[in-house]
C-alpha cells in the first residue's frame, strides 16, 4: 500500500535504500591478504593507469619531467632508472589481461546467443590464463629489476598499494 502512495520516481529509491541496508548489514570490507593474486592484479593496472598519467604530465610540463619521476619512483620505493622497466611489464600485463577478458566476454556472449550455459571448465581455463599473466608479471619484476629494487616495489605492493584496497565478503554477524 505504501508502495502505491509514492510517486513512480520514488520506487528506485526506496528500493535502493533497502538494498543498501540489506547489502550494508551482510557485508564487511576486508583488505586481502599480502602476496594475494589480486593484490598483484591491482597493482599493474594502478600501475599502467600511473604510467600514462605520469607521461601525459611530463608532456604537458617537460621542465618537471625529473621531478616527476622522482616523486614517482619515490612513491614506488624503486630509482628512476627502474621505471621504464616497471612501466613495461606493467603495461604488458594489463595488455596480456585485456585479450583475456575480450576473449572470455566473446565466450560468454557466444554461449548466450546459442542459449547454452558456458562450460566451467573453460570459464576456469580464462581464470587460469589470469593468473598466469599476473604471476608471470610479478616473475618478471623479480628477474629484471635490482634486487634493492624488488624490495622496495614489493614492499610498496604488499603494504601501502595493499592496504589501500578493501574486499567486500559476506558478514558472519547477522
Amino acid at each position: 500500500m505504501i508502495i502505491r502512495a509514492l510517486k513512480p520516481s520514488w520506487i528506485p529509491l526506496v528500493f535502493g535504500l533497502l538494498f543498501i541496508g540489506i547489502a550494508r548489514s551482510q557485508t564487511r570490507p576486508v583488505v586481502p591478504p599480502p602476496e594475494d593474486i589480486e593484490v598483484y592484479f591491482s597493482f599493474f593496472n594502478f600501475h599502467n593507469d600511473f604510467a600514462q598519467w605520469l607521461d601525459k604530465r611530463k608532456g604537458e610540463a617537460p621542465e618537471r619531467s625529473q621531478k616527476l619521476d622522482k616523486s614517482a619512483a619515490d612513491h614506488l620505493r624503486i630509482g628512476i632508472p627502474e621505471l621504464p622497466i616497471v612501466k613495461r611489464i606493467s603495461g604488458t600485463v594489463v595488455s596480456d589481461l585485456g585479450r583475456v577478458s575480450h576473449d572470455a566476454q566473446a565466450y560468454i556472449e557466444k554461449s548466450n546467443s546459442s542459449k547454452t550455459s558456458p562450460d566451467q571448465a573453460v570459464l576456469l581455463g580464462f581464470e587460469a590464463r589470469r593468473r598466469q599473466i599476473v604471476l608471470s608479471g610479478v616473475h618478471s619484476l623479480k628477474l629484471e629489476l635490482p634486487s634493492p629494487a624488488w624490495s622496495g616495489l614489493h614492499a610498496f605492493i604488499n603494504d601501502e598499494h595493499r592496504l589501500s584496497l578493501h574486499r567486500v565478503t559476506p558478514s558472519t554477524k547477522p
